[in-house]
């Protein structure tokens, strides 16, 4: 749920996939807090895995909202700086891309402009690198 305690529609598959870094069978939402968890935990020849498996079972029959099995492992990705479930639950990507979208010609106009500046100072770093080499 958002701020306003409205449920967020779930983002684009085309967002999920820009987004998208990775895989895990144990990955936190940093984006609503949920931990998703996966029996292949037990499979990962980790000790370590195996116990937090059986950690995350218990806390999941107390909290069952916040500690989340799922049958496979989750995709992930990061996104403001925060750890993203791709299909969490919290739809908390969702917000970035309504953002992202309803100011495309913004963003757009920003990223032109940026690049351009950015490619001169390349430009004439490149300049100075082959004068001061040609000498």
């Amino acid at each position: 749920m958002g701020k306003t305690g409205k449920t967020l529609p779930a983002p684009s598959e085309e967002f999920k996939v820009a987004v998208l870094h990775g895989g895990s069978v144990s990955v936190l939402c940093e984006l609503c807090g949920r931990q998703y968890f996966s029996s292949e935990m037990l499979h990962t020849g980790d000790e370590e895995d195996a116990k937090w498996y059986e950690k995350y079972k218990k806390l999941a029959k107390k909290e069952p909202d916040k500690y989340i099995e799922v049958s496979d492992s989750m995709s992930w990705g990061n996104i403001d700086e925060k750890q993203a479930v791709v299909d969490c639950k919290c739809h908390g990507l969702a917000k970035y891309e309504n953002f992202i979208w309803a100011n495309r010609f913004v963003i757009a106009n920003y990223l032109k402009a940026r690049s351009q500046k950015e490619a001169a100072t390349a430009s004439r770093q490149a300049k100075a690198l082959s004068d001061v080499l040609a000498e």
